[in-house]
């Protein structure tokens, strides 16, 4: 009973025991946010990313425990910024979520957009910055090892990848239920946000691995370096363009020097002190991003 439990079976002779991706998962988020408490606690800067960077180094070698026969590169490698793919995923997605961000803005009767000499300043930088390393942090995580450890079944298909991801984003949206002016729409809104940042990683490494596919993750799905970047910019330009256009990220105000926070006149539809991720709004825009998002990626991959 306790070997059903907690251990995976083994799918073919001589394969390695560990334990079922559910622990691993738990212990790995256990002690990554232990960590990162703690670090936040002694003033640490950006300590989410170096957190993150080690909390997956040590759970691919001592919680996956890979044949290093079959493990030609790990989630780490593919997640870094270190390939001209990954900067082109980047850069496009990026570029994806600024137009989805502008519609909106424009949709919404107003747009902001900060002058250029902010965007330069040590306050403007400082936002550039963060917002790029929490991106990498988050995504690492939950778009890294938690959705390819999810998905690591002897022969994964659509549906479980989809299975995977939901299960991931609702993981996502937990995180954030400490967040000021949390709500159910706001939690149920992350979840899509989460979906939304995983149909790169879905669709760009798993329908067309040999054309973006540098290496294959020790966890079970096909990672790609084009993809990692692409759910990066997806990621990065969503709480960069909120805060450039004065809306809170998650109910954060990124108060800037330039614009103060604004006030949304109509909570249920902007999301109120929460940001666009608290409203009707926000559930329509990421739903239409979806939507684009699927469509463009398979005619990428078909074409």
């Amino acid at each position: 009973l306790l070997h059903r439990l907690y251990l995976e079976p083994q799918h073919s002779p001589g394969s390695v025991l560990r334990l079922r991706a559910g622990w691993r998962i738990f212990f790995q988020l256990s002690i990554s946010y232990l960590l990162n408490g703690s670090l936040k606690l002694l003033g640490v800067p950006y300590s989410g990313v170096f957190v993150t960077l080690l909390n997956v180094y040590l759970a691919e070698r001592y919680l996956d425990m890979p044949d290093t026969a079959s493990s030609k590169a790990s989630i780490i490698q593919e997640w870094l910024p270190i390939t001209s793919l990954w900067w082109r995923g980047f850069v496009v997605g990026s570029f994806f979520t600024y137009v989805m961000m502008v519609t909106y803005s424009r949709m919404m009767g107003s747009l902001y957009t900060p002058p250029l000499s902010w965007t330069l300043s040590p306050d403007g930088l400082r936002w550039v910055i963060g917002w790029f390393m929490h991106a990498i942090h988050e995504e690492m995580q939950f778009r890294g090892y938690i959705l390819q450890c999810l998905s690591g079944f002897p022969h994964p298909t659509m549906r479980y990848s989809f299975a995977a991801c939901l299960v991931s984003s609702v993981l996502f949206s937990f995180i954030h239920v400490l967040n000021p002016h949390i709500t159910a729409l706001a939690l149920f809104n992350l979840v899509l946000l989460g979906m939304f940042f995983s149909i790169p990683i879905v669709l760009l490494s798993r329908l067309s691995p040999a054309k973006h596919t540098t290496t294959t993750s020790s966890s079970g799905m096909i990672a790609s370096s084009l993809s990692c970047g692409f759910a990066v910019g997806l990621h990065y330009m969503w709480n960069m363009a909120q805060t450039a256009l004065a809306i809170p990220v998650s109910g954060v105000c990124t108060t800037s020097s330039w614009r103060a926070c604004a006030s949304p006149q109509d909570p249920l539809v902007q999301g109120g002190s929460f940001g666009l991720e608290g409203g009707l709004a926000g559930a329509t825009t990421i739903t239409t991003g979806i939507v684009v998002l699927c469509t463009l990626c398979k005619w990428h991959v078909n074409r």
